[in-house]
């Protein structure tokens, strides 16, 4: 007769086994259904990322702003006036402290040695005197979060952006991006972390961290919305080089971009030559 901790252990492992494979033919399915777009797009960069899906983007863009009126900015709006400051600053420290990981490998994978150490240093941190990461005590010790993933390791070596692309709720990306993703679950060691409750942990963190992010950002869609003439072309092109500015390490301002509606704006028109006047005797 099978133990039953020993049978339980099994059967989460055969769940997650399955979530990962889901996860891979999801992406795989992806990949192949906008293969045809890649050759396009093959030689632009963050900011030159073509959009050979414009059409169907748009529709999903649609779906998304929808459920965005409807469901997830009420949510997020409702999690950070309800969740006391200090708890929401905890569970982000957390959820940013479960991603230092990955930010590791891919430093390595960058050449950055003294990055790495620092990373290191602060998972490590954090995670034994911050418990469990709840409590930021790198970054007041000079050890500041820097952002890092496997897309910006792509970039780093040649890689192009590829193809512009928008999934609702999951929100904008691009080809290399969508594969960055898909390798940064496999890069990053926490996957496979087995613990009592790490399903809960890994669900809370998903909700709680893109709740906190919604929240975050909802001053600066407002502004892009309002100040649009095409809201996706200019959510786009916000997107686009923002991302920009992640690969390359510079910083954008959406105060700063200009209107990125499609409409062609017209040259003034010219005047017409004024007749000479006749010279006077």
């Amino acid at each position: 007769m099978m133990d039953g901790s020993i049978g339980t252990a099994m059967m989460r492992n055969s769940r997650s086994i399955r979530v990962r494979l889901g996860q891979a033919l999801l992406v795989a399915s992806v990949l192949v259904a906008l293969a045809p777009g890649m050759a396009q797009a093959a030689a632009t960069g963050v900011a030159g990322a073509s959009d050979p899906f414009e059409g169907l983007n748009r529709a999903f863009f649609g779906v998304h702003q929808f459920l965005d009126r409807v469901l997830i900015r009420p949510a997020a709006i409702g999690y950070k006036r309800i969740v006391p400051g200090p708890v929401r600053r905890g569970l982000g420290n957390a959820i940013s402290n479960l991603g230092e990981p990955a930010i590791f490998v891919n430093d390595i994978l960058q050449g950055h040695g003294k990055k790495a150490g620092r990373t290191l240093a602060r998972f490590a941190g954090n995670t034994t005197v911050g418990l469990a990461g709840l409590i930021d005590v790198a970054t007041p010790a000079g050890l500041a979060h820097h952002p890092n993933d496997f897309g910006i390791t792509l970039a780093h070596y040649g890689f192009k952006a590829g193809p512009y692309i928008f999934v609702p709720v999951v929100g904008p990306t691009t080809m290399r991006d969508a594969i960055g993703g898909a390798a940064g679950l496999v890069l990053n060691p926490l996957v496979y972390a087995r613990y009592p409750g790490d399903a809960a942990v890994g669900a809370t963190s998903v909700v709680a961290g893109g709740l906190q992010t919604r929240a975050d950002a909802d001053g600066e869609l407002a502004a892009l919305e309002a100040s649009a003439t095409d809201t996706y072309a200019s959510f786009r092109s916000y997107f686009l080089q923002n991302r920009e500015a992640e690969v390359t390490g510079g910083k954008l301002d959406v105060k700063t971009l200009p209107d990125f509606g499609d409409q062609p704006t017209e040259p003034p028109p010219t005047p017409a030559p004024q007749p000479s006047a006749s010279p006077q005797p």
